[in-house]
């Protein structure tokens, strides 16, 4: 049954990725009716079905256009409020993703929620400051964690910047968790939004030369093999953030950064520079 169901909520994904707003008619006569009462554990029990439900909200909300994200939303959201604490996995990693839609789509719709929804996903995303990633049994929950909190606080259109989180906290979460893998759509929209944060001055390139060095070089050398976690665009930036590294900070901090990083991230880094 759950093989059943994973199948089916896969392929109505599908459809709707690639209809889009033509798929909200088809939304709102078949899916809703059946699909909206499983969101919550009041109406369903069933994990795995409350699971297939909330991914299909997160993706309606998330490609179906303005419309569909005002109408959803609101539903959506008190359904995440209850998914982010519950003991299935999934749940939490689909309920955490949706937060991140939301607060692009239609953040009103989290006014209810938000402080307490950056709290939730800063709580599961600072494991990454002191646990090496790869040794994060919920490296998904993690990474989403983090996408959604970044979402929510950092970026220049964050529709919660003011919230009791400290923000100095968030970017060093934030930081803690690049280069984003699991997902790649969600690292080329946090890979770019590191950008914005290091090109306005709130990431010190000093205090951080090590690190940034580390994740840019990593990113360069993953999309160098293939991997599509930045844009084109994306990579010019960082190239350009290695530049102005190499004019504004010591150049032997520079080179102990250097010598720091992974040979990976040290490629990357060779990439960029074009040597």
């Amino acid at each position: 049954e759950i093989e059943f169901m994973t199948g089916i909520v896969d392929s109505i994904g599908y459809t709707l990725k690639s209809m889009k707003e033509v798929f909200v008619p088809i939304f709102d006569a078949l899916l809703l009716p059946f699909f909206g009462p499983l969101l919550k554990s009041s109406g369903n029990l069933d994990s795995k079905a409350r699971f297939a439900a909330i991914c299909l909200f997160d993706d309606c909300v998330e490609h179906c256009g303005p419309s569909a994200a005002a109408k959803y939303s609101p539903i959506l959201a008190d359904a995440i409020s209850e998914g982010i604490n519950d003991e299935d996995i999934q749940v939490r990693e689909a309920s955490v993703y949706g937060i991140a839609q939301i607060a692009r789509k239609f953040p009103n719709s989290l006014s209810n929620y938000a402080d307490s929804f950056v709290q939730q996903s800063a709580a599961v995303a600072k494991e990454a400051i002191n646990v090496p990633k790869d040794d994060i049994a919920n490296i998904r929950l993690v990474e989403n964690s983090a996408s959604a909190l970044a979402t929510m606080t950092l970026f220049p259109n964050s529709p919660f910047q003011q919230n009791s989180v400290p923000r100095a906290d968030i970017v060093k979460i934030f930081l803690s968790n690049l280069p984003l893998e699991q997902d790649f759509d969600e690292a080329k929209i946090c890979h770019e939004g590191l950008c914005a944060l290091v090109e306005s001055g709130e990431v010190d390139l000093s205090a951080n030369a090590d690190r940034l060095m580390q994740i840019i070089g990593e990113i360069a050398s993953a999309v160098n093999d293939g991997d599509e976690m930045a844009t084109h665009e994306t990579c010019g930036r960082f190239a350009g953030i290695l530049t102005q590294m190499q004019t504004r900070v010591d150049q032997n901090l520079i080179q102990q950064a250097y010598s720091k990083i992974s040979d990976e991230a040290r490629n990357g880094v060779n990439l960029l520079m074009g040597s």
